[in-house]
């Protein structure tokens, strides 16, 4: 039987397939919208290859797998808390961690961003619910104006896309 740790790699392996199936069916469109020069594609290529990387470290894989695959104890439920803002901390394509930080999000953030909200919809076949989710969450979300800008351009690149083509499995 899969051990709670197994299932988990095995959940974030697939999360990285649909981060890496979202980057690439929208890049040719990202490349016009924000006129991304070579230096930047390979540069967002690389951190797309390296994405959630921190979820298979020993302080966030084992929270995650006991909060996602195993009993979801206090206990569990304290530490995955831990673990998931730790994760939000070391990780720029979150907005969480540019909270304190005096500058905007940088672009090839926002791109990997949207990318891992889109990767969720891709998985459910809901190539519109990261729009939808958006819409219910963007106050919480508190992104700079900027920041803002260029999430509503990719959201506008993907609700496009959906309206196009039928999605791959």
């Amino acid at each position: 039987m899969e051990s709670t740790i197994e299932k988990c790699k095995n959940y974030v392996y697939k999360h990285k397939k649909y981060v890496k199936m979202s980057f690439d069916l929208l890049m040719p469109e990202i490349i016009k919208e924000f006129n991304l020069t070579d230096i930047q594609q390979k540069e967002i290529e690389r951190q797309i290859e390296v994405h959630d990387n921190s979820k298979f470290d020993d302080d966030e894989l084992e929270p995650y797998a006991n909060y996602f695959f195993g009993d979801r104890t206090d206990e569990a439920i304290k530490e995955f808390k831990k673990a998931s803002t730790l994760h939000k901390l070391k990780n720029p394509h979150h907005p969480e961690y540019w909270l304190n930080r005096e500058q905007e999000m940088p672009l090839n953030f926002v791109i990997e961003m949207v990318c891992d909200w889109w990767a969720f919809s891709l998985a459910q076949n809901s190539p519109t619910e990261t729009l939808k989710w958006y819409e219910a969450n963007k106050q919480k979300l508190n992104l700079p104006a900027k920041t803002t800008e260029q999430v509503e351009k990719m959201l506008e690149i993907i609700r496009q896309y959906a309206a196009k083509h039928a999605l791959p499995r």
